[in-house]
């Protein structure tokens, strides 16, 4: 039998191995990690800007974490989906791409709490974002097959851990940067939403519903920047 007799036998479920894809995979969108790709350069650059102009070195270590977060989380978001992977490469960097969102939240919390809260508070919101993302980078390595839905809601559950503490942040912040932060939670949830619901999904071939959920956590990011400006 030949190789093309071979091929029409087996059926859709070989056909559906691309033989121009190495390691087997339903082809990709062609943006697919392309935002996060050019966001690690952004994240880094306007993070050090963040450190340098800081104030007062509770705010510059804020802003170092969250300068390390972010570019961590855009550089394994990178790493995972700009490359062709073998199936055990890809299913590692796949987990800490997962993992990397939890690192991110409590990145992006921390300056918040180090600059706006009290130190009793500000103690009380950081060993719940940490804690929480320890925990989810844990779940992320070691116990990666839950759904996506229930991996979205801890996102967006942890995300949202600041809230409890707006009433204080209205007090010791301009309503512009309020603003921004209570938006930010807003765009990041839909930016999850996006994400476990697969919509919407534009040209799946060029920028789909992966690459919209991208660009949502791109803008989120740096939302957070302008606040902290």
């Amino acid at each position: 039998m030949s190789t093309v007799q071979q091929r029409r036998a087996a059926g859709p479920a070989t056909a559906a191995a691309d033989p121009a894809d190495p390691a087997g995979q339903p082809q990709k969108a062609r943006l697919r990690g392309a935002i996060h790709h050019y966001a690690v350069f952004v994240a880094l650059g306007v993070g050090i800007m963040l450190v340098l102009d800081a104030q007062t070195r509770k705010a510059a270590w804020g802003c170092v974490v969250y300068t390390i977060s972010t570019t961590a989380m855009f550089g394994a978001s990178a790493l995972y989906h700009r490359p062709t992977w073998q199936p055990t490469a890809r299913a590692f960097f796949r987990r800490l791409d997962h993992a990397a969102i939890f690192l991110l939240i409590a990145g992006t919390n921390t300056p918040l709490a180090l600059i706006a809260l009290p130190v009793e508070q500000s103690t009380r919101l950081l060993s719940i974002v940490w804690g929480g993302a320890l925990t989810g980078i844990a779940q992320c390595m070691l116990f990666s097959h839950a759904p996506k839905a229930l991996a979205a809601s801890l996102y967006v559950a942890l995300g949202w851990a600041a809230l409890p503490f707006l009433q204080r942040f209205n007090a010791v912040l301009p309503n512009a940067d309020v603003a921004l932060i209570v938006g930010g939670g807003v765009v990041y949830s839909l930016g999850a939403l996006v994400y476990a619901a697969k919509r919407p999904d534009p040209v799946p071939h060029v920028y789909g519903y992966h690459e919209a959920s991208h660009g949502v956590f791109w803008m989120d990011c740096m939302k957070n920047a302008c606040w902290m400006m």
